[in-house]
């Protein structure tokens, strides 16, 4: 094994080209040139070595050679199923998965009643987190990647650019044979562990779950999925910077959906990590940019600009990944069909905003949020000065109206909140990395204050009640529905939370939460962009955030557990933000980012690998016009108490 500085680097590359598909041979052999130029050893399983046995026997071998130090990677490139259970109706009434999903081996029409060669999402799930937990076990932080360009097909039309290999009912069925005597065999604790989102891997999907992943002719040459040629082409063109995965992100999904508009690929998981690396990055402001295209009207811009607070006038910054410097800027022009058109100030400019630069706010439109400073001296300036660059805060007079108070400490500052109540438990000194941390607490708060302060959806924005919210508590196994604002919960106790459409379009999801500490984090992280829910009466129009047995309330450990006065009341206000909208957008950046309010995300539809997204590749379909991106809010709040 290559050796890189001290740290092993082993992928393994799995191409699994059976009904009909053609290029995912070709798809392992790109990956293969990206991963050995980055110092990678690759284990190739490909034809008759990618059968279940073979990729089965790869993840042994990748699992069983993790160091401390080592970086692995998984990729996949084939077909796969995610199939509504017969039982989808009861399972959707208790919170567990509707779905059977799996990816499909080499060997899968070999399945039989006894031997089913698939293999489901929850083995896949398991195989990941022995990987992370590997990692764990060696006081690393899991440097764990997976890469899936596949989509959820298996009933998909196909055109004559794809080869047809009978995939009818008679063929599905033939496929599925095993499927749930194999699941039973594997025991409900396998089950159970399929539904948590494991925090620790980063995982590139090729699509959403209703989606098509799709496989084109290549300029490179012969035929590639449209992920792995997108992800090659951006890696190489990055060279060695250290980039983000969520901004590497960006700009698949850019180049993605220039070719293929319908398909969206996703960043799941850590998105801050360094491409192939145990480290993360600073927090960015930077924002999603996306080819538009509504009503004959064409250009690049940014998602969703109401929720992400973008207008008419605002100034962007432009840098590409890797580069100090920016390399212009771009201007908001008009709002075509909920988003922002940008325009650059420059041929240069224009040209790196189609290829890889991102948009970082330089001057925007929405109000700052206000900190009242308590404090005097240099360091103070220092701070203020600080605040007076930021985009999101700003220094208020008056404390009455200011999100935090800023005061003296023998250490340094101290934050505390409108009631007087300390917002963290430790003081920031006061020097430059004190002040640093102290800002970056402050950004975070007023992300979160900005969640919770969104507008609902107006106008040609707005969407009618077309879903029900359920919130409550678990306990022993039964479900107890709770009032959606007010109730008082102690730290411990297990919350459900399930959102169901009743309306007759599929919609799409997110739920944010403002924790008592004011961070915000993307609950629903493993779809960043939304997750479905199919409409009304179908398997898939209902999600359930943790499952049967709910998810646990804690106490974040930097947040303070006492009362803002003597014998007062210690308990914080705590809000799950459930946003709906009828079309897929790029939420991601409305949350703080790293360290999460609440904690790991769980869903039924979240599990790693569980939208086993392999599938027909087909021809790109064109561009329709796009009408007001309708949305609504629906809070859910409650005061947390720490004990």
């Amino acid at each position: 094994m290559r050796e890189n500085d001290g740290v092993t680097r082993r992928a393994l590359l799995i191409g699994s080209q059976t009904y009909g598909l053609r290029g995912c041979n070709a798809d392992v052999a790109l990956m293969r040139e990206v991963l050995a130029a980055r110092d990678f050893e690759v284990d190739v399983r490909v034809d008759g070595d990618a059968t279940r046995a073979g990729v089965l026997d790869g993840f042994e071998q990748l699992i069983s050679g993790i160091r401390a130090g080592d970086a692995a990677v998984v990729y996949y490139s084939g077909h796969g199923g995610r199939v509504a259970r017969p039982d989808f109706e009861e399972r959707k009434a208790a919170g567990q998965s509707v779905h059977y999903q799996f990816v499909v081996p080499f060997d899968m029409e070999d399945s039989d009643q006894g031997d089913f060669r698939g293999l489901l999402s929850e083995e896949l799930t398991v195989l990941q987190r022995r990987m992370t937990d590997a990692f764990r076990a060696l006081g690393d932080v899991p440097n764990v990647t997976t890469i899936l360009d596949c989509c959820h097909s298996g009933y998909l039309a196909r055109d004559a650019e794809a080869l047809r290999k009978s995939i009818d009912a008679d063929t599905k069925a033939f496929r599925l044979r095993g499927l749930r005597e194999h699941l039973a065999a594997l025991g409900p604790q396998v089950e159970l562990a399929g539904l948590a989102t494991n925090p620790d891997a980063v995982r590139i999907v090729a699509c959403q779950p209703e989606q098509s992943a799709f496989e084109l002719p290549s300029q490179r040459g012969g035929r590639h999925g449209a992920l792995t040629d997108a992800i090659a082409t951006v890696l190489d063109g990055l060279g060695p910077a250290p980039v983000p995965w969520g901004v590497i992100g960006d700009l698949v999904r850019r180049r993605v959906r220039t070719l293929v508009p319908e398909q969206r690929p996703d960043v799941e998981g850590p998105g801050d990590r360094i491409v192939f690396s145990a480290e993360s990055a600073p927090a960015t402001s930077a924002l999603p940019v996306a080819a538009i295209g509504h009503g004959g009207v064409n250009g690049i811009g940014i998602e969703a600009a109401a929720l992400l607070g973008v207008a008419v006038g605002d100034e962007f910054d432009l840098i590409v990944p890797g580069q100090s410097d920016p390399i212009g800027s771009a201007t908001v022009t008009s709002i075509e069909g909920g988003n922002a058109l940008l325009h650059a100030s420059s041929d240069a400019a224009t040209a790196a905003l189609a290829g890889q630069a991102v948009a970082v706010p330089r001057h925007i439109s929405v109000p700052r949020v206000l900190v009242h400073l308590d404090v005097h001296g240099p360091g103070a300036d220092a701070l203020a000065a600080s605040i007076g660059e930021s985009t999101r805060l700003g220094v208020g007079t008056d404390p009455a109206t200011a999100l935090a108070t800023v005061t003296a400490a023998p250490e340094g500052f101290e934050i505390h909140d409108r009631a007087g109540a300390r917002w963290r438990t430790k003081a920031f000194a006061d020097t430059p990395a004190g002040r640093n941390d102290l800002l970056g607490v402050l950004d975070s708060l007023a992300v979160g204050h900005r969640l919770l302060d969104l507008p609902p959806g107006e106008g040609a924005s707005a969407l009618g009640p077309v879903v029900t919210i359920e919130f409550g508590t678990v306990d022993g196994g039964q479900r107890h529905p709770l009032a959606p604002n007010g109730e008082r919960l102690a730290a411990g106790a297990h919350v459900f939370l399930t959102i169901r459409n009743t309306g007759t379009e599929p919609l799409f999801v997110w739920v944010f939460d403002v924790g008592v500490s004011g961070r915000s984090s993307l609950l629903t992280n493993a779809a960043p962009s939304g997750t479905l829910l199919g409409a009304a009466g179908a398997e898939d129009d209902t999600t359930d955030l943790w499952g049967a047995t709910g998810e646990p309330l804690f106490w974040p450990a930097d947040v303070p557990t006492e009362a803002p006065v003597a014998g007062g009341d210690p308990a914080r206000p705590e809000t799950f933000v459930v946003l709906v909208a009828d079309r897929r957008s790029d939420l991601s950046s409305l949350a703080s980012g790293p360290g999460t309010a609440r904690g790991t995300a769980r869903s039924t539809l979240d599990a790693i690998l569980a939208e086993a997204r392999t599938g027909t590749r087909e021809v790109a379909p064109s561009v329709a016009g796009e009408p007001s991106l309708r949305y609504r809010i629906d809070p859910v709040s409650f005061l947390l108490m720490p004990t």
